[in-house]
């Protein structure tokens, strides 16, 4: 059963006053991943050679953008055979399994990608390439992981950063990012999952460093996670995973960088202008606690709804989405449930909210995947184990505007 609180948002997020009850809606689901390949024969060829395997394939992040909706399948095993896909709206019928379409042949050396972010300032799409095929299988370096700046109107690239040496691990996996155009900066900061760390990138110099501090690592006491589908999942070594920034200000650059990581429950914070200082970005005292969620809080997605103040984060245990007002302090009784539900929000891993307001989740029952192809089962739930939701992010943050 749905626990829905407020009412949907119409495209475009003209938001009026709430209702008393209301919802997010389901825009599109899937069973699986099904690539839309040129012809058959070429679906046959890539099935044939190990290419294309649709069982390992995991829609892990979503993106909308005009009249499309990137979604993002990181390589984790042999078989995810294109990493950044996208859909036509206007092709959803009865919200079910549209064909993916891969992204532009002219990015057609992506190996990996997690998650990415937009810019309603310019118009471009910026995600991190990790560079490694089958994360979980043989692991193999295609090349160093790079940052991409996309033009959407056009599908053009526009900036390619190559991250440093110094910047990455042999075992990285850049799992988030978000964009700060606050005054003079230009910066992307991109979260390590598995080495905790989190690189700053100036874009405007072409210059990048590695941030590491023990805020960043796994909560070791949060990192086994039971689901409602009763799957145990440790997160092993995942630590920072999700982020998001505060309003930009008039006449001031800084802002505050809010972090989580996946297996954790509390959230931190740090001073934009500290990242951003190769040599005070090293100061430990720098960064500080915001506070404690909660038990069973775990998340690896956040958004900042700036005309509210108000944090938004869907919980993997819990099949949840929780919202909480950043002027108040953090703790259990100052969150509040947004909506809850254990069929089409099975294991929430992404949240966005889009230019005009419109909040997005993706829900994609991540654990059990990962535990089937991980273990070799060949059990899967039936209906949808991939599912997007979409709603009003103002309207889902007034739960929390009135405490």
């Amino acid at each position: 059963m749905i626990w829905f609180v407020l009412l949907e948002c119409v495209l475009g997020c003209a938001c009026s006053s709430p209702p008393t009850h209301g919802r997010m809606h389901v825009v599109v689901s899937w069973p699986g991943v099904d690539i839309l390949f040129s012809s058959d024969a070429a679906k046959n060829a890539a099935l044939a050679n190990g290419s294309y395997d649709p069982s390992k394939m995991t829609v892990w992040s979503i993106l909308p953008y005009g009249d499309r909706l990137f979604l993002f399948c990181p390589n984790q095993f042999k078989g995810t055979y294109s990493t950044v896909n996208f859909i036509y709206m206007n092709d959803v019928t009865n919200i079910e399994s549209p064909k993916l379409r891969p992204y532009p042949p002219t990015l057609n050396s992506i190996v990996s990608v997690f998650r990415a972010v937009t810019s309603c300032e310019d118009y471009h799409m910026y995600f991190v390439d990790d560079g490694v095929d089958s994360f979980y299988d043989v692991r193999v370096r295609r090349h160093p992981p790079r940052l991409f700046k996309v033009h959407l109107p056009s599908d053009t690239l526009r900036h390619l950063y190559t991250l440093a040496p110094d910047d990455y691990t042999d075992t990285s996996a850049f799992s988030n990012l978000v964009v700060d155009q606050c005054g003079d900066a230009y910066v992307v900061y991109i979260c390590d999952l598995t080495d905790y760390a989190v690189v700053v990138v100036d874009l405007h110099r072409n210059a990048s460093h590695r941030v590491r501090h023990p805020y960043f690592v796994m909560d070791p006491f949060s990192a086994f996670l039971d689901t409602p589908a009763g799957y145990r999942h440790t997160f092993l070594n995942d630590g920072v995973a999700a982020l998001a920034l505060s309003p930009c200000l008039e006449h001031k650059s800084d802002r505050t960088l809010y972090f989580a990581s996946s297996g954790g429950r509390h959230l931190f914070a740090v001073s934009t202008d500290i990242l951003r200082d190769k040599t005070l970005s090293s100061d430990t005292s720098k960064y500080r606690v915001v506070g404690y969620r909660g038990d069973r809080s775990q998340s690896n997605n956040l958004v900042y709804n700036t005309q509210t103040d108000v944090m938004l984060y869907g919980t993997t245990q819990e099949n949840s989405l929780y919202c909480w007002n950043t002027r108040k302090g953090l703790t259990p009784q100052t969150q509040r449930l947004v909506l809850r539900d254990d069929a089409w929000y099975r294991t929430p891993n992404d949240l966005q909210e889009d230019c005009h307001g419109g909040l997005w989740a993706l829900a994609n029952n991540w654990i059990e995947g990962l535990y089937r192809n991980i273990t070799g089962s060949a059990s899967v739930s039936e209906g949808a184990n991939i599912v997007v939701l979409k709603g009003c992010a103002r309207k889902m943050a007034s739960v929390c505007t009135g405490m």
